[in-house]
């Protein structure tokens, strides 16, 4: 009885040293394999910006953009100092600062991705997109002139439509003015720079600081020898100078079957080629394929599906379309455009001219 109580006690004893020896290693553990404490940056931004460049690129997010970005950072001091005065110049002169208005960051002690550039400890941002100040030249950079050169044409491309796309993309005009090609000045424009088509668009040299515009610009116009750029690639409806008539006004004309109520209607397609490409419609006729009229066109185009539609040659002014054209119809001898693969609108009703059957598209 006194060797099982005795047993016993070396029992807890034991039991109690290895609790002890645990609780030891468990210590040192999480001793050596504790999560280090995550370390804050506190960045201290300063912006050099001027007051008198109302138009240049305002870089007032770009702190909050780079916290956002870069994690475990927090802006601890902010502050703008004015372009031109001697605490900016020295600013300027210590980072190489090509551009204004620049941000520059201190306290940052992660590596920080471009376009932030790291001088010494510290990070500048000067790849300021246009308009800006450059910081050796002293000139503002990126403000366009704008000459909208019109003339007497109701259906033509209104051209307010595309400088309002550029300047929703950050171009900023500074001189906007309107000519009219029947004017001594809009006659004097046509003639100096050989401009075929009207209306067209012409901006002053500095629209190629964009650089979206710039790398575009040899598909869109020309550069001129004193620096101007005038659009030559005028969206139709315009006119042609050359045969003073304006191109890019384009018919449909739309063979269906009046017999074939549940046929897809192919009046549709007025509204998908205009708001696709931007095609300028000026009459659509409906032709059933019954009638003299139809039956004339399906044997002249040898159509098998109908409804089809046929446009005008003049939808070949459209390089949108024409680029698209070939995947779903043909360019007949006289010009026109005829569509074909009917079949390949998805869960439509057409008729089979060969078989004279309705059909379902599978597509």
């Amino acid at each position: 009885m006194a060797n099982q109580k005795t047993w016993s006690n070396i029992h807890v004893c034991l039991f109690v040293i290895l609790i002890g020896f645990i609780a030891i290693n468990m210590y040192e553990v999480h001793r050596y394999t504790a999560i280090p404490e995550v370390k804050t940056d506190s960045l201290t931004v300063t912006i050099i910006s001027s007051s008198e460049c109302k138009d240049c690129t305002d870089l007032s997010q770009i702190p909050d953009a780079i916290t956002k970005q870069i994690s475990n950072t927090e802006i601890k001091n902010s502050k703008t100092i004015e372009y031109g005065t001697p605490e900016a110049e020295k600013l300027i002169s210590k980072y190489s600062i090509t551009r204004i208005p620049a941000v520059i960051i201190t306290g940052l002690s992660q590596d920080a991705p471009a376009p932030l550039r790291k001088v010494g400890s510290d990070y500048v941002f000067d790849a300021t997109p246009a308009p800006y100040i450059d910081a050796e030249t002293k000139e503002t950079v990126g403000l366009v002139s704008l000459t909208y050169l019109t003339t007497n044409c109701i259906e033509c491309t209104d051209m307010t439509l595309i400088t309002g796309q550029l300047k929703q993309m950050g171009i900023a005009f500074t001189d906007e003015k309107i000519i009219s090609a029947d004017s001594a000045e809009g006659r004097a424009l046509i003639s100096k720079y050989a401009i075929k088509a009207l209306p067209t668009l012409i901006f002053s040299k500095d629209l190629l600081d964009y650089p979206d515009v710039a790398n575009a610009w040899a598909g869109v116009g020309s550069t001129e020898t004193d620096g101007m750029l005038v659009m030559r690639n005028v969206p139709p409806p315009y006119k042609d100078l050359g045969t003073n008539k304006v191109k890019g006004l384009v018919t449909m004309t739309i063979i269906n079957d009046s017999s074939c109520t549940t046929c897809y209607d192919a009046t549709n397609h007025k509204t998908l080629i205009e708001q696709g490409f931007n095609v300028k419609f000026t009459d659509v006729k409906v032709v059933d394929a019954s009638t003299q009229e139809g039956k004339n066109l399906i044997s002249k185009y040898h159509i098998t599906l109908i409804p089809t539609t046929i446009l005008s040659k003049d939808a070949q002014d459209y390089e949108g379309l024409m680029s698209a054209w070939p995947s779903v119809g043909t360019i007949e001898a006289d010009g026109n455009l005829v569509f074909r693969q009917i079949n390949l609108l998805p869960g439509i009703t057409f008729m089979n001219l060969t078989s004279g059957q309705t059909m379902s598209s599978t597509a």
